[in-house]
């Protein structure tokens, strides 16, 4: 009897396709967290990062799953659709950045073009299928069962339990501060008053990297408004005092009198696309690819830093720009371009253009369209007077990428000839960025290298960008410009075509210094502000903002700076010394101060730390957006 009873119920859940349906739901769900954070670079996944991953997915999942109405279950294959874009899209992603793709590119959809096709289709690999043939499977029953699915009506009854069931689900797949708190015994402060700021925040969850905790919950904490969990207070000033005079270390013997020597000089500052130090003294079939540069970076006179750890996250070259400028760290969550309100902050260009009689004026120029990654705001918030943009655009040649330098290096020369005023000048190149075609192989073919196209062609764009360096650098020498120039030639990031581009660094290098530096320790992008400052003579300066960097030039303990988010390069000292818990302060400021939540930040800084309470303030100029 028992036996016919169990058959019985077994043929009536085989016929309950409604049931059936939302059980392959699930699975598919299960299938693709693990699949996915299985194959993942960010981080050694383990047993409980999956587990509640798959409890708090499921769980968000279900809650809105099955509470529409019999007709409209078709909805829920929209929402997995949805999921599964969602999943292959950081599959794909996670391969070139080793980060998790933040919402805040949606807003970046300027800086998508045709080229992105040229990114997807080198990292695709086979595991991937195991991520969308569950969700095809699914949508082949609903096909085939839609009709036995949508007239299956349950209960309030059943509804309320299962959205119940999921709701605990998920809440059990949100335990990160509670295991952590059980974890430290700490059991008095599990449901303290600081617990639900502490989950919010964007500087201490660890959903904000690595989405351990399910990743449909790592994208709704995303789209919160990180300013909403940041508060600045004056306690924060005492916080931003403590590292304004802080002690900065002593330079060598010579250094101090021979920087106060370079404070009259011009500012240029060449931030390069993708430039790894891998091509440093590098053959390809027998062509050195950068021999102009190689020499310059044993010339006298030469600071050299090959060793600078990357600082962006998820390819965010602006924020390798947002430190060069203003040494604040990028946001802990998305690009400080668009989640940041973009207060005026002091910057290089802020210093420099007021060196003499205070009428200099700052310059930047771009390839790119100014609303790609909102340069046209950054700029003005970095302190530029003048962005010249779009110089890749509309020009004959095939190759929009292979011939974007050429055409910014003749816009800078012009400048540099026509306008007497300029004391600060930025460059930001692009011809290293890719992805290319055949046009842009030049003299590096992949049969002969051994290597791919994509790798082919960014060799022979760095060729011509170490051609493009010479020429430019011979122009300023037949000009007279060379002598009163401090050069600044530093990368971004590494070419994106490298998927372990993280684990590599970029060069720092600074001309015509008047001394000659060089260090194989590795440092962070961070330091490339203040390291500069120096070299100008003005890191010393009453009121100017020393940034959350440390001067190359000056002794350290150690500290090699902060990469990637979780990761920390440390060098003989414990991750919990003061040092370090220094560099984590300047994050968590940095956090503060791009909120710009009522204030401006460089006049408030001005006022409580400037000369006289505020003689730096920078002369209001009219805002200039120049095309080409």
């Amino acid at each position: 009897m028992a036996t016919i009873t169990i058959s019985r119920k077994l043929k009536k859940a085989i016929k309950d396709y409604t049931a059936i349906y939302y059980a392959l739901l699930v699975l598919t769900i299960i299938i693709e967290v693990i699949a996915f954070l299985d194959h993942q670079t960010i981080f050694k996944v383990g047993p409980r990062t999956m587990f509640f991953s798959c409890l708090s997915d499921v769980g968000l999942f279900m809650i809105i799953s099955v509470l529409l109405p019999p007709k409209w279950r078709w909805c829920n294959l929209l929402l997995l659709f949805l999921y599964t874009t969602l999943i292959v899209t950081n599959a794909i992603y996670t391969q070139y950045f080793n980060d998790y793709l933040p919402l805040s590119l949606i807003k970046a959809y300027n800086n998508i073009g045709a080229d992105l096709s040229g990114f997807i289709l080198p990292v695709l690999r086979w595991w991937m299928l195991s991520l969308i043939l569950p969700f095809v499977c699914c949508t082949i029953y609903y096909v085939i069962y839609h009709r036995q699915i949508e007239t299956r009506h349950y209960s309030r009854k059943i509804k309320f339990t299962s959205v119940l069931v999921s709701l605990i689900l998920f809440i059990l797949g949100q335990g990160y501060l509670v295991s952590l708190k059980i974890k430290d015994s700490d059991y008095a402060t599990i449901f303290s008053e600081n617990m639900i700021d502490e989950y919010m925040s964007a500087e201490g969850n660890v959903q904000k990297e690595t989405a351990k905790w399910g990743i449909l919950a790592y994208y709704i904490n995303s789209m919160m408004p990180w300013y909403h969990h940041v508060k600045f207070t004056e306690d924060t000033w005492g916080e931003i005092g403590e590292f304004v005079t802080r002690p900065k270390g002593e330079l060598p013997p010579g250094y101090d009198a021979q920087f106060k020597k370079n404070r009259e000089k011009r500012l240029i500052l060449i931030v390069v696309e993708s430039f790894t130090s891998q091509t440093f003294n590098k053959d390809i079939t027998g062509i050195r690819l950068t021999p102009y540069i190689d020499s310059l970076s044993v010339a006298k006179g030469t600071v050299f830093v090959p060793n600078l750890a990357i600082q962006t996250r998820g390819g965010v070259s602006s924020d390798a720009q947002l430190m060069f400028n203003t040494g604040l760290y990028p946001l802990s969550r998305g690009a400080a371009t668009f989640e940041s309100r973009m207060p005026d902050l002091p910057s290089l260009a802020t210093y420099v253009k007021q060196i003499g009689n205070g009428q200099g004026r700052a310059i930047e120029v771009i390839g790119e369209d100014p609303e790609v990654w909102n340069h046209h705001k950054t700029s003005m918030a970095w302190g530029y007077d003048t962005l010249y943009h779009s110089l890749a655009n509309g020009n004959p040649e095939k190759s929009r990428y292979g011939v974007a330098d050429h055409y910014i290096f003749k816009k800078v020369k012009e400048i540099l000839e026509t306008d007497k005023q300029v004391r600060m000048l930025t460059i930001c190149t692009l011809s290293m960025h890719g992805s290319y075609t055949e046009v842009d192989l030049g003299r590096f073919e992949p049969e002969q290298a051994g290597e791919s196209l994509d790798m082919c062609a960014f060799y022979e764009m760095t060729k011509r960008f170490d051609e493009e360096i010479k020429s430019f650098i011979s122009f300023l020498k037949e000009k007279g410009m060379y002598d009163d120039s401090i050069i600044v030639i530093v990368g971004d990031h590494n070419p994106h075509i490298m998927c372990d581009s993280a684990k590599t660094t970029v060069p720092l290098m600074i001309l015509n210094t008047g001394v000659t530096y060089i260090t194989g320790d590795v440092v962070g992008q961070i330091d490339v502000y203040p390291t500069v400052l120096d070299a100008m003579g003005m890191l010393d300066n009453a009121g100017v903002w020393p940034g959350f960097g440390h001067s190359l030039f000056r002794a350290r303990k150690g500290i090699a700076g902060y990469t990637k988010p979780g990761g920390w390069y440390v060098k003989d000292l414990p991750a919990d010394s003061a040092e370090v818990a220094a560099i984590r302060k300047g994050h968590e400021l940095s956090e503060v101060i791009l909120s710009g939540i009522g204030y401006e930040f460089k006049d408030e800084y001005e006022q409580r730390f400037g000369k006289s309470g505020g003689t730096l303030n920078r002369l209001k100029k009219k805002r200039i957006i120049e095309d080409r």
